[in-house]
């Protein structure tokens, strides 16, 4: 998997966060027309736009360098993002991109329409309305007819009864949000949509910059024929005027629903229908459930016809679930591509130091997918549970680890991010293996994302899933996310001290170590009972101190033939000399179907209890270690494990230590691991 630093430049324009329209080329200088046409094109076109957000949640290292944004846009109130039309006294016409009624922005929650015009005194005036109420609507089409507040029309374009092909045309359009530019080019063909071919794209080579989205295609006698839409391969694409249907709202989606922990997706088609006209908000407010709900279904849908190969069910999930995996830092289960064998990852982690001891790692568990695994190790100075009781600390160690930076220009050196604020977000969720997660949400209103934080608590801090999204695609994100977490492995790990405090939170103790006790005491011994052991580690073993770690590395593996998330190993280890440690394993027989190695594994290890199950020690890189098979899985020399498993001991001192004194440390850890 490939490892990617989590360091993200943020821009500060609208332009990164609302879909535009067609994309950039060099600026075209205006068609020649006579006055009269170009003052009936400015007074009918208008710039439709939204409204600066006016909040900002972020505290950065320094203030940010707004001198290197030009001056008009610093200066203006609202982001231009696109461009409309008028066809009658009070309808006016543009694509639904520009309206941005499939995006429910949290920032971006109205839309207007604005008109500069000279007066007779060559002043430029200023106008802006209200979007208030959408008359047609359509989702593939692209298309919206609405009403502006207060705005009625004297004049208006007229719409054409045919199309002369080949023949000069116009676009007129806020290009760059600069005014309205018409521009001239030929109308060339027409291309039926991809889907069905229900309708035609009209396709002209009429030059379209960004701001020309949802203005009009006007014949030679500048009378509407399209509606403009995208700019593709140096042909700009338009919607046939008569293409518009009136009096309903239409979404129809052709989408495939994918889950990232595997390959498979299902392909699903939904039509919707509402009637029209409704206020704008209602519009959009709809447009967000029936969204929702189809995303909810084809999730379900695809979850569903994969569920007796989804891990940790189906032959494919075998190895995974009999496989001994002991990293410390959460990982993801996932399915290969190629031989469709679920596995758990062992991503390669970037690490920061948050200062007085703390640190934070991350890493990219699969490619391109933008979803982050983090983990916390709190500072001496600030108690691991703050991490998971105030939020906005969890955040802002986040943000002292990794450098994330608002740009206001490409060629803007940034200013850091040092603090979101608190969440517009707090919930939790538990998910199927019983842990709960803590649910936040951080609003960046500066580029209408939204940053998402699953959080577990952990005796070290917390355990992360990490995900920033444009904020109208929330609810997407938040149902995936809750799916996500059943496939991601957790283990915990920390000093005896640190496991004290979080077995004083009864709210952090779920799974395996709900209902568990813990002890110790210093110099003397350390105490775990859980349902399936009672463990007492004697100073004599290993030295019970504050800094002394335990580490309960988890897995996903099968128990009376049912699949838990449970303990797979314990490992105390000294806080002095990392050498010196013991530990025991929940060793697990193999599954007859899996492979050979599996099965030689358990034959060589638990069954004939060769290296380094011998009970000898035995010496490896300067250290002296020795391990053996519990003798509670022992009777008449032969190997017993009437329920599947057995616990292999094993401890280890650094250096040349005797054998005698290697045999008795180690069994006076079996003395006190006692199975249940």
């Amino acid at each position: 998997m490939r490892n990617k630093t989590l360091a993200v430049a943020l821009t500060g324009l609208v332009v990164a966060a609302v879909a535009v329209s067609c994309a950039s080329q060099p600026k075209a200088t205006s068609a020649a027309v006579d006055a009269g046409v170009m003052a009936m094109v400015n007074k009918n076109c208008f710039e439709v736009v939204v409204r600066k957000p006016v909040k900002d949640s972020m505290v950065y290292d320094k203030e940010l360098n707004w001198d290197l944004v030009d001056y008009r846009i610093r200066k203006d109130d609202f982001y231009g993002v696109g461009t409309a039309f008028a066809i009658s006294a009070t309808e006016l016409v543009t694509a639904a991109h520009v309206l941005g009624v499939n995006q429910d922005s949290l920032v971006y929650t109205e839309r207007l329409i604005r008109q500069k015009i000279r007066n007779e005194k060559g002043e430029m005036v200023e106008k802006v309305w209200e979007i208030e109420s959408v008359k047609a609507f359509s989702s593939n089409r692209d298309y919206v007819v609405f009403t502006a507040k207060g705005l009625v029309l004297d004049s208006w374009f007229t719409t054409a009864q045919k199309l002369d092909f080949n023949k000069k045309i116009y676009t007129a359009g806020n290009a760059y949000g600069e005014g309205i530019v018409i521009r001239d080019g030929v109308l060339l063909d027409t291309i039926p949509e991809n889907e069905k071919g229900e309708w035609e794209f009209l396709k002209s080579s009429i030059a379209t910059n960004p701001g020309n989205s949802g203005g009009p295609l006007l014949n030679a006698n500048f009378e509407v024929i399209g509606i403009v839409l995208q700019k593709k391969d140096d042909f700009c694409y338009a919607l046939k005027i008569s293409d518009i249907l009136p009096n309903k709202a239409i979404l129809h989606m052709r989408t495939n629903f994918g889950f990232s922990v595997f390959n498979k997706q299902v392909t699903r088609v939904y039509d919707r229908q509402t009637p029209l006209p409704m206020p704008y908000k209602d519009l959009v407010s709809w447009y967000a459930k029936e969204l929702t709900a189809l995303t909810e279904d084809g999730m379900k849908a695809l979850l569903a016809e994969n569920k007796d190969d989804l891990f940790p069910a189906g032959e494919n999930s075998r190895k995974a679930l009999y496989a001994l995996m002991f990293s410390s830092f959460p990982q993801f289960f996932l399915q290969g591509s190629n031989d469709m064998a679920w596995f758990m990852t062992n991503v390669k982690t970037s690490v920061s130091d948050i200062g007085q001891n703390g640190k934070i790692f991350w890493a990219e568990p699969y490619e391109k997918a933008g979803i982050f695994l983090l983990d916390i190790e709190h500072p001496d100075n600030v108690p691991a549970a703050e991490f998971t009781d105030k939020p906005v600390v969890m955040m802002d160690a986040i943000l002292k680890g990794i450098k994330f930076d608002r740009k206001l220009t490409n060629q803007d050196s940034g200013s850091r991010i040092l603090s979101m604020g608190k969440p517009i977000y707090s919930g939790t969720h538990k998910d199927r293996w019983g842990r709960v997660w803590n649910v936040n949400q951080w609003l960046m209103e500066f580029s209408d994302r939204l940053v998402i934080v699953f959080s577990t608590p952990t005796p070290q801090g917390v355990s992360m899933l990490y995900k920033e999204v444009a904020s109208h695609e929330r609810a997407a994100w938040m149902w995936d996310m809750k799916k996500l977490v059943d496939f991601i492995n957790v283990s915990y790990m920390g000093t005896l001290e640190e496991w004290q405090a979080f077995f004083a939170r009864p709210d952090f103790l779920f799974g395996p170590v709900s209902g568990a006790k813990f002890s110790y005491k210093d110099g003397d011994r350390a105490r775990l009972v859980t349902k399936d052991f009672d463990l007492s580690v004697v100073n004599d073993v290993i030295k019970i101190e504050d800094k002394t770690s335990l580490v309960l590395n988890m897995n996903v593996f099968l128990k009376k033939g049912t699949p838990v998330w449970d303990v797979r190993r314990v490992v105390f280890s000294e806080n002095t000399d990392k050498q010196n440690y013991c530990m025991f394993l929940h060793f697990s027989e193999p599954d007859k179907n899996l492979p050979k190695d599996f099965q030689d594994e358990w034959q060589k290890l638990a069954i004939d209890r060769q290296h380094p199950y011998t009970g000898e020690a035995f010496r490896e890189e300067g250290n002296t270690k020795i391990g053996k098979l519990h003798d509670a899985f022992v009777a008449g020399g032969k190997t017993v494990f009437p329920q599947g498993f057995v616990y292999t001991l094993f401890a280890s001192r650094s250096g040349n230590k005797d054998d005698a004194a290697m045999l008795n440390i180690l069994k006076k850890f079996e003395a006190g691991v006692l199975p249940k």
